[in-house]
């Protein structure tokens, strides 16, 4: 989400981010995101690479998105905080540092 923020669109372009991702795992987060109604995938007419947008309900997460990394800035150890969700239905979401991989304290 944070690369389609940023003006990003295509899938060599997420593939490129600092933090690194394997193509497979990119291929299924994007799935996810298109499943979720999050983006929308667009091909062109002599079909050449696919671009990625935000649909409206993508573009309306930006608040919320903004507010937690704000959050995990102020309040994390380490450095730029990172939402991880883990695989599996029973585990919700894990606030992280992407460095360190500490939790944030609970006081």
């Amino acid at each position: 989400m944070r690369d389609l923020f940023a003006g990003r669109t295509r899938f060599a372009e997420f593939a490129r981010a600092p933090e690194g991702i394997a193509s497979n795992i990119l291929a299924q987060r994007l799935e996810a995101l298109l499943a979720a109604g999050l983006v929308e995938r667009h091909v062109g007419d002599g079909g050449g690479h696919a671009r990625y947008e935000l649909t409206e309900r993508g573009r309306s997460l930006r608040p919320i998105l903004e507010a937690l990394r704000g959050w995990g800035l102020a309040h994390v150890a380490g450095t730029q905080a990172l939402i991880d969700v883990p695989p599996g239905p029973s585990r919700g979401p894990q606030l992280r540092a992407r460095r360190t991989g500490s939790r944030p304290n609970s006081a």
